[in-house]
């Protein structure tokens, strides 16, 4: 399964660079920073 998730996680990365669309990867990081992705949208938007 972990080669699917990164062959569609790099298909992501490069259509969005494409179109020039951030993406918002959720991480351990951001899981230590926000309560939920709806916080990190909030922040971001």
């Amino acid at each position: 399964m972990r080669i699917l998730t990164d062959k569609l996680n790099f298909h992501i990365k490069k259509t969005a660079e494409k179109i020039d669309v951030k993406i918002h990867w959720w991480g351990e990081q951001e899981k230590k920073q926000y309560h939920s992705k709806i916080d990190l949208i909030k922040d971001h938007y």
